[in-house]
């Protein structure tokens, strides 16, 4: 159909293209049969090497995948930090029967040393993790024993400097008040939840 008017010219439509393809297909299922026998008996006539072929392309998928999966894994660590490329961690380099082994934990007396020893830093921050699951008690007005919570974890000892480094959204308080003081305490939104359910953030 053509119109006139605005010189568009209508699709031409076969009837017949879809008979067409299923023929086309029902005609090549022949060809796909032969091809599979075909590699059926040869796989079948060399076994040994068929067998070879397979278990050599199945170690390498395999290793191909831990692979990808071990650099996936090291690769996603503390990628939400905004300066992720400039911080960097302070290891120990052991060196044992000729093999090295990389210690995260440091000497305390490490810190004034950087900072006296290495120019062009911004922060020195040190900090130290408590991973013996301690028991933490808390005072209830309402009853005579404390609330206690076993297996505890996630506890971070640091310095006020460490907010310059790691940075959070902060729902009350702020990092310049934060950690100057002896037993000051920051706490997550559910670690504050967790101890002390009816306090709410100012």
């Amino acid at each position: 159909m053509i119109n006139k008017r605005c010189g568009i010219k209508g699709p031409q439509i076969d009837f017949d293209s879809k008979e067409n393809n299923y023929a086309s297909i029902y005609n090549k299922l022949p060809m796909f049969k032969h091809y599979f026998k075909t590699a059926w008996r040869t796989i079948w006539k060399n076994k040994i090497f068929s067998v070879i072929n397979v278990l050599g392309l199945a170690i390498g998928i395999s290793a191909s995948l831990v692979i990808y999966l071990i650099a996936s894994y090291n690769t996603s660590f503390d990628k939400f930090e905004k300066d992720k490329s400039s911080i960097y961690r302070v290891v120990i380099t052991l060196v044992t029967s000729g093999e090295k082994f990389y210690i995260s934990s440091v000497p305390v007396p490490i810190e004034p040393a950087i900072k006296n020893e290495i120019t062009g830093l911004d922060a020195v921050v040190p900090f130290f993790t408590f991973n013996n699951n301690p028991k933490i008690s808390m005072p209830d007005a309402n009853v005579k024993e404390p609330l206690v919570f076993k297996n505890q974890s996630g506890f971070v000892y640091a310095d006020e400097n460490y907010f310059n480094l790691i940075g959070y959204n902060w729902l009350a308080g702020s990092a310049k008040t934060s950690l100057h003081q002896p037993y000051q305490t920051v706490l997550t939104q559910s670690e504050a939840t967790l101890y002390f359910p009816n306090l709410q953030p100012e």
